[in-house]
């Protein structure tokens, strides 16, 4: 539907974010299939972010969004405050052509992005990432500058959140309750959903009767990957034939590589640089499983139960209110390497469980994170702001 053939004015709205395409992560992609099926709905989105290398275009469209890239070179601290200098002036000379500002993630670039909105009588949007240890709110009380941005953030006018741990972090440095709006993440079902020709993929890459195991998303330390390598590492591969795919990129990847030559794991798990199409993995795919430390809502999960793949996740935030212990996954305890491999052993040993789990989890995503609805919600958010 536009949203325009009902009379309404077309809105014009910012997209403040620091990483984007061609990172590859699941708030770019978040980012990226929002904005799209904004714009597909009469919302006119324009997405500012970093350009990092010269190489990157300043401007390009993709998936019909528009994309401007400001200066930002890799030098620490200095990269920064250039950025932060072109994304004022970009503002400031774009303040009479756009509605509002839509930031992602607690940091300095949405810092700006609310104080901006502030001044120049604009109503905006913050999206936090991350709850725990490692979210947006956690990790920024524990530094001076961090504090500051925590601040300038609270003049946003409204703050999404992805999960109620969220909420109850935003309450512990004084947000205002009922500026806070709950609206999860989506996935497209017509691009996620389960392969017709699963057989014959899982042959085209020499993959025979073995279980395939599978993780995509950012190599980082909070992803828990060393935790799935070390809980694979129990498995029996004689009586056990098993293959781990991890597909992804980041700050860890070397050490992810040690771990696996360390645990004689060379001939089971395979370490797959980042793709831009994860359904070629989820369609061969018999297990999906997320191991991280603290999440806020895990695109992949969500990927993979629209896929219909049974999940193994960890009993953090995100995760609880994706999956239903038994019903629609399974959920383990984050730092037992044990319970994880019982898991996995208990889905291998029992496919008839591991498909009806397979099933509801794609039920789930269908009525409760069908990206179309998210994309409505947002669209009525931003009426309401207007």
């Amino acid at each position: 539907m536009d949203t325009r053939s009902n009379g309404q004015k077309s809105l014009n709205i910012i997209f403040v974010i620091r990483y984007f395409h061609p990172f590859i992560g699941g708030r770019e992609k978040q980012t990226l299939n929002l904005a799209s099926v904004l714009v597909q709905r009469g919302i006119k989105v324009e997405i500012i972010t970093s350009r990092f290398y010269r190489s990157w275009p300043r401007q390009e469209v993709i998936q019909g969004v528009p994309v401007c890239r400001l200066p930002s070179p890799r030098i620490k601290i200095i990269g920064g405050v250039i950025f932060l200098c072109f994304l004022w002036r970009h503002l400031y000379k774009r303040r009479a052509s756009f509605d509002m500002i839509h930031a992602f993630q607690v940091g300095y670039s949405s810092a700006l992005a609310m104080l901006a909105g502030k001044l120049f009588k604009k109503p905006t949007i913050l999206n936090l990432a991350g709850s725990g240890r490692g979210g947006d709110i956690n990790r920024h009380k524990r530094s001076p500058w961090g504090r500051v941005f925590l601040a300038l953030c609270r003049l946003a006018s409204r703050t999404v959140i992805l999960n109620r741990e969220m909420k109850r972090e935003l309450g512990t440095i004084g947000y205002d309750q009922q500026a806070i709006v709950h609206i999860p993440n989506g996935v497209d079902r017509a691009v996620f959903k389960p392969s017709s020709n699963r057989k014959a993929r899982r042959k085209e890459i020499g993959v025979n009767d073995e279980t395939i195991l599978l993780y995509t998303g950012r190599l980082a330390r909070e992803k828990g990957v060393d935790f799935l390598i070390r809980a694979c590492s129990r498995l029996t591969p004689r009586s056990i034939p098993f293959k781990l795919y991890i597909v992804g990129n980041g700050p860890e990847r070397s050490r992810i590589r040690k771990l696996i030559v360390q645990n004689h794991l060379e001939e089971r798990v395979h370490l797959v640089p980042g793709v831009t199409d994860v359904t070629v993995f989820l369609n061969i795919a018999d297990i999906f499983v997320m191991p991280s430390l603290h999440e806020g809502m895990s695109n992949s999960v969500l990927e993979a139960m629209a896929c219909a793949l049974p999940v193994i996740a960890t009993r953090v935030s995100g995760n609880r209110e994706l999956i239903e212990h038994d019903i629609s996954g399974l959920l383990v305890d984050r730092d037992d390497e044990g319970h994880l491999t019982r898991a996995i052993l208990d889905l291998i040993s029992h496919p008839e469980k591991a498909r009806k789990l397979g099933a509801t989890a794609q039920k789930t995503v269908t009525e409760h994170f069908n990206l179309d609805t998210v994309a409505e919600r947002y669209i009525l958010l931003y009426r309401s702001l207007t």
